[in-house]
């Protein structure tokens, strides 16, 4: 009796999870859709037009110019290394605001174009900095794909794609970003115990071992 009654409540409790699952993987497609929908009513604005997954843009002559793909990424974060001064700069503002994105986008471009570099990866720009900014993004992202080299300084572009609803650019590597849009850079996830342990999984033990001996931030979350 005791085992039926154990199993029925291992049935319930798995159905349960499922129908959660299943409740957020029909949220997410249903953000998707809606965010897709509006990209794609602001590029007939801005005169883009999407054929598959690449985008044209449309010359005042009638010429039609590739830009890229679209791309869609669904990161829980978003990582930055850089020194002390620029991670407490963005921890004192909580965000990234419209000011900060208008005055990158008005420097020249970098290896990607113009925008903030960012990586899904917690591990892969650490050489840039000694301290850690964690974005913590809200939903799905639309990126360009292989943007266009020609629109890489293309400042009146970059902010139409800003405006039309793109996130930024795929960066050189799979996991880096070249965000152009702050929209996405619009919460700063606290360095605390549960992003510290989630870092830990996605990272090997051996790069891990490393950052608790060389980055402060990781250093002091093990002596607390």
């Amino acid at each position: 009796m005791k085992s039926n009654f154990l199993i029925l409540l291992t049935f319930i409790f798995s159905t349960i999870v499922f129908a959660q699952n299943k409740c957020i993987q029909l949220f997410e497609v249903s953000r998707q859709q809606q965010i897709e929908t509006q990209i794609q009513k602001k590029m007939k604005r801005f005169g883009y037009i999407q054929e598959g997954k690449t985008i044209f843009k449309m010359t005042a002559d009638g010429l039609k110019i590739r830009v890229g793909k679209i791309k869609v990424i669904r990161p829980k974060y978003l990582f930055e290394w850089a020194d002390k001064d620029m991670h407490d700069y963005w921890k004192d503002n909580g965000r990234y605001t419209t000011e900060d994105m208008d005055f990158t986008l008005s420097q020249g471009a970098q290896l990607s174009g113009r925008g903030y570099y960012v990586s899904t990866s917690p591990t892969d720009s650490q050489h840039y900095g000694t301290h850690l900014t964690i974005f913590k993004t809200s939903g799905p992202l639309f990126i360009i794909d292989d943007l266009n080299y020609n629109f890489y300084n293309d400042q009146k572009t970059l902010n139409e794609l800003r405006q039309i609803g793109f996130a930024g650019n795929q960066g050189i590597e799979p996991t880096w970003l070249n965000i152009f849009n702050e929209n996405t850079l619009s919460k700063i996830a606290p360095f605390n115990r549960t992003v510290f342990d989630e870092i830990k999984k996605l990272t090997r033990r051996k790069v891990f071992s490393a950052l608790q001996i060389n980055k402060p931030q990781f250093s002091e979350m093990i002596s607390n």
